[in-house]
């Protein structure tokens, strides 16, 4: 979808739509929020509704996504500009503004006191089933306020301020959810662990995983990154390609939401996610 079809120019307006009788009413709260590289932003707009450019932006770093938020935002009014003929004035950009708390406050020091610095970013926004994103780069300014409160909450929060003539736009977020609900996370392209049982061998352990295959293969591998000491609670993983079990892994639950990577007895290579409990997981 080209810029031009989303942010309109004057002789561009669209037809007014009227249901007398609507389902599909948006509610509020800036639920999720993040930031694209205006290098980017073309790419993502051109199929904005699908999961597969969102994905390919997070796993290249042009993508940055904070899954639970708060906060709200503002358009703000036009500028009144200086009007010529017989126009009193006319209208500027506005000057927009998105504020919202993150609560995942200790281990984001580095990310949001670099934030403040950067300024290639745009940012974007969710609402209840809708994704709002600007088109200019925000002038971003995190902070961790503290209150003089003992049970008050300690939090990111994040004012991104920016001025166009165009008001976010808005797309549908329904086949967004693994983007929106932390479930999907770029795989790093390298891992320091791996284990292998090998060729005479169905178990191997290390690093407080064991992994478990059907058949003693050499090309079967399980890399990970790994914890330093893990001692939580066991959970059990099953390997599923399609409806073949291919390999259990036991860990403790430290690894929990973290990336590992699969390679099968052909050789390819599938990535996916520790689980948070016991259960199947389907790789692709």
């Amino acid at each position: 979808m080209p810029l031009s079809d989303i942010y309109n120019c004057d002789d561009q307006i669209g037809t007014h739509i009227f249901d007398p009788c609507p389902t599909n009413r948006e509610y509020g709260r800036v639920r999720s929020a993040g930031f694209i590289k205006k290098t980017y932003l073309a790419t993502l707009l051109a199929a904005p509704t699908t999961d597969t450019a969102w994905k390919a932006g997070i796993e290249s770093g042009d993508i940055i996504v904070i899954p639970e938020t708060a906060g709200s935002f503002d358009p703000g009014d036009p500028k009144e500009l200086k009007g010529y003929g017989n126009r009193k004035s006319s209208n500027g950009p506005r000057a927009q503004q998105l504020v919202f708390n993150d609560p995942n406050y200790t281990d984001n020091y580095q990310f949001y006191n670099a934030l403040t610095n950067i300024t290639q970013f745009v940012v974007f926004f969710r609402t209840s089933s809708l994704v709002h994103i600007a088109d200019e780069p925000a002038v971003i300014v995190a902070k961790d306020k503290v209150e003089d409160d003992l049970e008050s909450e300690v939090t990111w929060e994040v004012t991104s301020k920016w001025d166009s003539i165009n008001i976010p736009s808005i797309h549908d977020a329904a086949n967004l959810a693994s983007i929106f609900d932390g479930s999907y996370v770029a795989a790093p392209t390298s891992f320091d662990s791996n284990i292998t049982p090998g060729a005479s061998a169905v178990t191997a352990s290390a690093n407080g995983i064991t992994f478990t295959v059907p058949t003693a293969d050499a090309d079967l591998k399980l890399e990970f990154n790994k914890i330093t000491s893990p001692s939580g609670t066991p959970i059990s993983m099953t390997l599923k390609i399609g409806t073949t079990t291919v390999a259990t892994v036991d860990y403790p639950s430290d690894y929990a939401n973290k990336p590992f990577r699969f390679t099968d007895s052909a050789g390819t290579q599938h990535t996916g996610i520790f689980r948070s409990s016991t259960g199947n997981t389907t790789l692709t």
